[in-house]
């Protein structure tokens, strides 16, 4: 893919430098996931699918990524991501809140 998909859909976006980026997001097709550029935005690669609702840089590596009821975490700038949290048992519905320490 080159550049950004035309008409996308943007649900959060972060980069790292200007160089590495990631955004959540969809295309009109209905394409949904994680965007990743290396090249300050010319190309984008899709590097997760699924509807992800905010992307974020913790470090220079490690990147953490929302869903509705899943949290996604990338140790390797945004090239894959793993899923860190199990989904919330039908029929619950809760709040949880998480203070992030950087060092």
């Amino acid at each position: 893919m080159v550049g950004y998909p035309d008409g996308p859909i943007v649900y959060g976006m972060d980069f790292l430098d200007s160089q590495v980026g990631l955004v959540a997001g969809a295309i009109l097709n209905g394409l949904k996931g994680i965007y990743r550029t290396v090249d300050g935005g010319r190309t984008w690669t899709l590097v997760y699918q699924g509807l992800v609702n905010d992307v974020a840089f913790l470090t220079s590596s490690v990147a953490v990524a929302a869903q509705a009821d899943r949290m996604l975490r990338s140790t390797d700038q945004g090239q894959t991501w793993t899923d860190v949290t199990g989904p919330v048992m039908s029929g619950q519905s809760g709040f949880a809140t998480a203070t992030v320490v950087v060092k």
